[in-house]
């Protein structure tokens, strides 16, 4: 929408004035289900006041979610023109909605909020954070110029950067330099090779990484540790497509893509004389930057599920434990969660990883989600720290969520039906009230 303000020389200029309109299209993802054909299905959430209705069987008001869990109807959208956000509304559900591990009646939703009805959990979402990123990414690929990679440590930077040379079209080798793990003394031999004789111990000639890359990509991982001394040597490379092993006293061409990935700021690094200048331009010529695995929750089970099939286990994850993974904020990144998919791997004795299986490996994972239903985490002894819950909602809750069944209630409570029985009395509550 825009106005016109006429001045006194007639000429006119337009001023625009804030949409109430969301700038992109807005989705609404499945991410996890009990129907596996229904994960990934989006929904559109078009900026109308007709609210959007949303449930197990609502084929007239808006599009079915195959889950028994659900109400036929259980929550809506709106659009709020005054605001320009989307809103939810629980719609008496039998076990209520939850949005980022909250129960709520009505709420105004964000940008990468988890929502939770029944068995099932949804992203808000109105862009793919690597949607974007790997477009670039397939544009730059075929291309010569060098990439350089930023994000946080375990970010998944060189799961892009393999993607680059996957698509370059480039025949040659693939080869991944950590500058920070190779001894200093030995870097320069280690990338350029050196020949027989070149300093005391080298009694055979050596091929350098940087050669071995010819006809490839070269991945240079945390390159802001590269020493000075041996950054003008690299710059040369980048510069005439020609290496020089140690103590040889001619040069050798060489044909490399060259991708280097960093988690700090290099231009504050050559600001600093940390980093050379010219060897920063020469490596950014494309800077692509790798969202944190936090802001990425489309992703966070997918990738689980990756690392599961490539550990030869054949688990997945309860729709709590599925919870948790999406609701953590992943200060490690991918490694963290590969390191955590690891540990269920071994430990995990059932096919569907359980919350309280959660809490044996990553106790801070599943508190949130334990302390919920109610459950406390096991201590280091082995000691049994379930608890029964002190709150009337909080036994509301496992009663709707279970239709009423006791000994499944009693089960996630990990107590007798008997304590059960005293509490529901206690509260005053009748599970036939939840069949």
């Amino acid at each position: 929408m825009s106005r016109e303000t006429y001045r006194d020389d007639s000429t006119v200029t337009r001023v625009n004035l804030p949409s109430t309109e969301p700038e992109r299209e807005t989705f609404l993802r499945i991410l996890h289900c009990p129907v596996a054909e229904a994960i990934g299905r989006r929904f559109l959430l078009p900026p109308e006041r007709t609210p959007k209705a949303f449930g197990r069987d609502i084929a007239e008001q808006g599009p079915p979610i195959p889950d028994p869990c659900m109400s036929r109807l259980h929550f809506r959208i709106s659009f709020d023109g005054h605001t320009g956000s989307f809103r939810l509304g629980d719609a008496n559900s039998r076990n209520g909605t939850w949005v980022n591990g909250e129960r709520v009646e009505l709420r105004e939703l964000k940008e990468g909020d988890v929502i939770r009805s029944g068995e099932t959990l949804l992203l808000m979402e109105s862009k793919d954070p690597m949607a974007e990123l790997t477009e670039a990414a397939l544009r730059a690929a075929t291309s010569r110029f060098a990439v350089l990679l930023c994000g946080e440590t375990g970010a998944g930077k060189e799961r892009m950067a393999q993607l680059l040379h996957e698509k370059s079209g480039r025949t040659g080798p693939f080869v991944a330099v950590n500058c920070a793990t190779i001894p200093k003394d030995l870097l320069g031999s280690e990338l350029f090779g050196h020949v027989r004789g070149a300093f005391s111990g080298a009694g055979t000639s050596r091929e350098g990484l940087v050669t071995r890359a010819n006809g490839g990509t070269l991945f240079l991982d945390e390159v802001a540790d590269l020493p000075l001394e041996q950054q003008p040597a690299l710059l040369r490379v980048l510069q005439e497509s020609l290496v020089r092993p140690i103590g040889a006293d001619r040069e050798t061409p060489v044909d490399l893509r060259v991708v280097s990935a960093t988690n700090v700021d290099l231009e504050h690094a050559t600001r600093a004389s940390l980093f050379r200048e010219d060897l920063y331009a020469r490596l950014a010529h494309l800077v692509l930057r790798i969202p944190p695995l936090r802001t990425r929750r489309s992703e966070i089970l997918p990738i689980a599920r990756e690392i599961i099939s490539l550990s030869g286990r054949e688990i997945d994850f309860d729709t709590d434990t599925a919870e948790a993974l999406l609701l953590w904020h992943w200060p490690r990144n991918i490694r963290e969660l590969q390191a955590l998919i690891h540990s269920l791997s071994v430990f995990s004795e059932k096919p569907q990883v359980s919350v309280k299986e959660l809490a044996g490996v990553a106790p801070k994972l599943a508190e949130p989600i334990m302390a919920r239903k109610g459950l406390q985490i096991l201590s280091a002894n082995g000691d049994s720290a379930a608890a029964l819950p002190t709150s009337r909602q909080t036994l509301r809750d496992l009663l709707a969520q279970h239709r009423g069944n006791l000994a499944e209630v009693a089960r996630t409570l990990g107590t007798h039906r008997t304590q059960l029985y005293r509490l529901l009395e206690k509260h005053a509550l009748n599970p036939d009230d939840f069949r």
